[in-house]
């Protein structure tokens, strides 16, 4: 009985300093002065082989007719040599008018040279929206800003510290836009080009801080407001309780097998242990009932991370919060994540939260917890879950632990490996557990010939190395006649490294061969220690993040046994696979972040509007892994919403499906619950994508 009026008391006290997009300053609707271009001085074009199609502009809108292409290129280029300023606004926007009787998905890209800043809008049948682009920039200098800031990627006024998302907004030239139609029909409106939300300079925004801490005991921002922000552990202890009630409301699926597969689906074989099958043209998994089965699935499930507060004590004694801080690894840390949670849970709070959590995911749809998820989780065997495997061996040169290259010629990398694998035990033969991903994220380098590139240039003494000199020295027989073939002037097979002749044909076929001959090695070893320290498990690769190594990508698909990447971007349709590819795939991460959200401040890799947009989002992407014969599985990086302190490695990210205080994010639960509720009725159904292989890595 006493839930309204505790409900009522805290709309009394957030509902009259809550945002609403218009007050929120970064929000692109808050704008009441943008910058708009004129539509004539630009052209708006695709490629038709190799003529150019130009489509016409009147009074400002271009008019976009397509009958057969599923993926329709579009440029939008400035004429003349001066392009368009967009350094006084935060956002580049496009409005759109879906005029077709299908929903459309858009990804726009503004790029100069190897930099480059996207976007993407789904837009249905009959509707119209706008597409919206960040615009992020080089982070000036203030002062204290290592002390205010650390190592934080995203910044208040929308300032962002990765260079390769840094135009020169002096003068924006090239819009690329790709569109995406179910059939390729498309009939599409594009007008009114403009720079929106006014940017800010760091020392004047007003939303900056001038001193720490600037969060308050629950890990929120103090200088931002906003609807249902938490002011005491009584009002966490309302949150779970309504939550609970939230979930009664929606219970898990009834057409559902005890893993999360289709009962409703034709059955096969039930080995006891997931497997993956391909039927009628389309990859599936298969559960251990035997029950088709398509993962869905949530990364990063846990208790939260470290963040730094070199105040952390003038943090604590401001608190009237019973209960300490949980304190962090390493002087100058904390957990809030933590510390909400016990003060959610109470003393049993690392009992009662992973319960909570598989409540939470199988009522919102999900049925995968996905890499990086806690054993105390899945241990509870309510959700299938995928086992993430790390481990120490040497590597080809120094870089950034167990993401650098391993050296996978030395015998210490088998050894390392077997040993690691023998910790799992307990997963390998756990039918809960889906597979093993053995490493994230390698730094096989973006194109394919770069591999060889960072044997060449690591570490001297490395076996790969001393290896891949053996192989040239016994194909050319002495140095002289390498110097010939590559026109270069080495004194010996050690000095090959450095100002590598990557232009000249002779060069690029041998290090494309030592590209080829490395990977098939690497994942050739992983694929056979699998096979012996975890035979019943599947082999879901290492997670390949530059898809444009397609080497990588068609050495993963011989050994593993699905072909698994980490994808931020507006589709996974934009991922070009090579046609040797014969394997089913996984999206082992991907997002959508805000920087107007809960006073969280960056915006991660693919940046939208607000939480709604970023909802929207979300289910489209998914929608069209799910469409795709080839996927088997998308995995949606993470949980939980990073520190706007950041985490160690900088990253503080708003794009979780819950925030620091562990309240879900309502739009992207009902999104969630859509797509779980119609995943696979439409993926067995007649609306799958007809996908071209068209690409070839030779």
């Amino acid at each position: 009985m006493i839930y309204p009026k505790l409900i009522s008391l805290v709309v009394c006290l957030y509902g009259s300093v809550a945002f609403t997009a218009t007050s929120q300053p970064l929000h692109p609707e808050n704008d009441s002065a943008p910058v708009i271009f004129d539509a004539s001085k630009m052209d708006l074009s695709s490629k038709l082989g190799s003529s150019k199609l130009t489509f016409p502009q009147h009074n400002g809108v271009w008019s976009v007719e397509n009958q057969n292409k599923k993926v329709l290129k579009l440029n939008l280029q400035v004429k003349g040599a001066k392009g368009l300023d967009f350094r006084s606004k935060v956002w580049l926007a496009l409005d759109l008018y879906n005029k077709g009787s299908e929903s459309l998905v858009i990804k726009g890209r503004a790029y100069e040279s190897w930099k480059e800043t996207t976007g993407g809008v789904s837009v249905e049948a009959g509707e119209r929206a706008t597409l919206y682009i960040h615009l992020p920039r080089e982070v000036e200098d203030v002062e204290n800003k290592s002390y205010l800031y650390g190592n934080i990627k995203g910044f208040p006024n929308g300032t962002y510290g990765s260079k390769w998302r840094q135009i020169n907004l002096e003068s924006v030239r090239k819009l690329d836009l790709d569109i995406y139609s179910p059939s390729g029909q498309v009939k599409l409106e594009l007008s009114k080009l403009r720079g929106m939300a006014d940017y800010v300079a760091i020392k004047d925004y007003k939303f900056s801080p001038l001193q720490r801490p600037y969060v308050d005991v629950f890990g929120q921002n103090t200088l931002e407001n906003w609807s249902n922000k938490v002011k005491s552990s009584d009002e966490l202890k309302v949150h779970l309780r309504n939550e609970l009630q939230e979930i009664k409301n929606h219970p898990r699926a009834l057409n559902l097998s005890e893993y999360g597969g289709d009962v409703s689906a034709p059955k096969q074989a039930a080995t006891g242990h997931f497997y993956t099958k391909k039927i009628d043209g389309k990859w599936w998994f298969v559960d251990p009932q035997g029950y088709l089965f398509w993962s869905f699935g949530l990364t990063s499930i846990g208790y939260g991370g470290d963040t730094s507060e070199p105040e952390i004590n003038k943090l604590q004694a401001s608190s009237s919060e019973v209960g300490e801080l949980i304190k962090g690894r390493k002087a100058g840390t904390w957990n809030p994540s933590q510390s909400n949670l016990q003060k959610k849970y109470g003393m049993n709070w690392r009992e009662l939260y992973p319960k909570m959590i598989n409540q939470r995911l199988r009522s919102w749809g999900f049925n995968t917890l996905g890499n990086w998820t806690k054993k105390e989780f899945y241990e509870l065997k309510k959700m299938p879950y995928t086992q993430a495997v790390h481990f120490w061996r040497p590597e080809i040169k120094e870089g950034e632990q167990l993401k650098s290259l391993p050296d996978a010629f030395h015998p210490h990398f088998e050894q390392s490996l077997a040993k690691s694998l023998q910790r799992y035990s307990t997963q390998a033969n756990d039918p809960w557990c889906i597979g093993f991903f053995i490493d994230n994220e390698l730094d096989f380098g973006q194109k394919s010939i770069q591999t060889a590139e960072i044997i060449f240039r690591g570490k001297k003494q490395s076996h790969t190395r001393r290896i891949m000199l053996k192989h040239l020295e016994n194909k050319y027989g002495d140095i002289f006649s390498l110097n010939r073939a590559w026109a270069r002037g080495f004194s010996s097979w050690d000095a090959i490294g450095d100002a590598l002749p990557v232009n000249n044909n002779n060069c690029k076929k041998d290090l494309l061969e030592v590209s080829a001959r490395y990977l098939d090695h690497y994942f050739a070893v992983c694929a056979k220690m699998m096979k012996q320290y975890a035979p019943k498990k599947l082999y879901l690769g290492s997670r390949i993040h530059f898809k444009e190594n397609t080497y990588a990508l068609i050495a993963s698909s011989r050994h593993c046994d699905v072909v698994s990447v980490n994808y931020y971007d507006f589709s996974p349709l934009t991922i070009t696979w090579p046609k040797e590819i014969n394997k089913p795939m996984i999206i082992g991460e991907y997002h959508f972040g805000t920087i107007n959200e809960k006073g969280v401040w960056g915006g991660g890799l693919c940046t939208s509007v607000d939480v709604k947009h970023a909802a929207a989002q979300f289910k489209a992407y998914t929608e069209h892994a799910y469409k795709d014969p080839r996927y088997v599985g998308a995995h949606y990086f993470q949980l939980q919403d990073q520190a706007v302190t950041g985490r160690p490695d900088g990253e503080n990210y708003r794009i979780g499906f819950v925030d620091i205080t562990d309240q879900p994010y309502e739009e992207m639960r009902q999104r969630a619950r859509e797509v779980g509720a119609s995943m696979y009725s439409e993926r067995l159904g007649d609306k799958l994508e007809k996908v071209n292989f068209a690409h070839s890595a030779k």
